[in-house]
């Protein structure tokens, strides 16, 4: 489990602007110093391609990829490395998962459930998708706690499909920030 301290300390960007909240990490992140020095390393120190080299600096840059990878997977206890994709950013996941697999799989009357606290890089790919293939669009609403109003979900989900995009984690305002209202917590 991760304590929860004094991260702020931990993030250069504080010192230069102590007073900033930053809402926009789906597109760019702010870095802590340790992720700044590993992408310093790497650079200064391994930096090739990856999977595509079969001289030394690319099978050590390849090693710490997938090393990074199986990391990652511990961490948040995937079953397998296999599940870990690496994107650029929230945006470009997201926009994965909605022209790749979505533009795919989902057909006429299928519902996808966003919550109302959606950044727009969260709805635009649905958005466009509802006006290609007929899908629907469901906004989960959020109490006055301003918490993801679980109990309107079972109706929602009666719907046809269950692809619930709200539940994995917002951009903005993550479900590991602010506390998910359960049906038990209501």
């Amino acid at each position: 489990m991760i304590k929860v301290l004094n991260l702020k300390s931990d993030f250069p960007i504080f010192t230069a602007y102590p007073d900033l909240v930053y809402l926009d990490s789906a597109a760019t992140s702010q870095k802590p110093q340790i992720v700044i020095d590993a992408v310093t390393d790497f650079y200064t120190t391994k930096n090739a391609n990856i999977h595509r080299g079969i001289y030394k600096l690319a099978e050590i840059a390849t090693a710490t990829y997938e090393n990074t990878r199986n990391e990652v997977a511990k961490f948040i206890n995937a079953g397998t490395n296999k599940e870990i994709i690496f994107t650029g950013n929230t945006n470009q996941a997201i926009n994965l998962v909605a022209y790749g697999w979505a533009r795919k799989f989902l057909c006429s009357g299928d519902v996808i459930v966003l919550s109302e606290m959606e950044h727009h890089a969260n709805i635009i790919p649905w958005l466009r998708l509802k006006e290609e293939k007929g899908i629907k669009l469901i906004f989960l609403p959020i109490n006055k706690e301003y918490r993801l109003d679980y109990l309107s979900l079972p109706p929602l989900m009666s719907l046809r499909g269950e692809h619930d995009s709200a539940r994995r984690g917002n951009p903005v305002v993550n479900n590991k920030t602010y506390q998910i209202a359960s049906p038990a917590e209501s």
